[in-house]
């Protein structure tokens, strides 16, 4: 997935029309959980090896949120989403040496 394509997920612009029938407030909330959950799966492949969160005091929404501002100030559109939001969680939330050789 690209960047520009998961910052739409999280604008609440889904990829493909809502089914006949929903309500229109349902395609971007699917949309926006799509978004969070890509950047949970990102989140737990290597939590703990090249990022930890156990040290941050903030809700998860707003990791994410805070994820989002950044790849929207710094990442390429066409750039993989993943490696985006890896390289944002490395600086971000960088592990304690002795965390990272857990």
């Amino acid at each position: 997935m690209s960047v520009e394509r998961l910052l739409r997920l999280a604008d609440g612009i889904p990829f493909s029309p809502p089914l006949p029938g929903w309500s229109p407030t349902v395609a971007p909330r699917l949309a926006r959980e799509q978004a969070h959950l890509y950047l949970s799966g990102v989140i737990d492949i290597s939590e703990g090896k090249r990022w930890c969160l156990s040290h941050v005091t903030v809700p998860p929404h707003e990791v994410d949120e805070a994820i989002f501002k950044a790849m929207r100030e710094s990442a390429k559109a066409h750039e993989n989403a993943a490696t985006a939001v890896a390289r944002v969680l490395e600086t971000r939330y960088p592990c304690a040496p002795y965390e990272s050789a857990l």
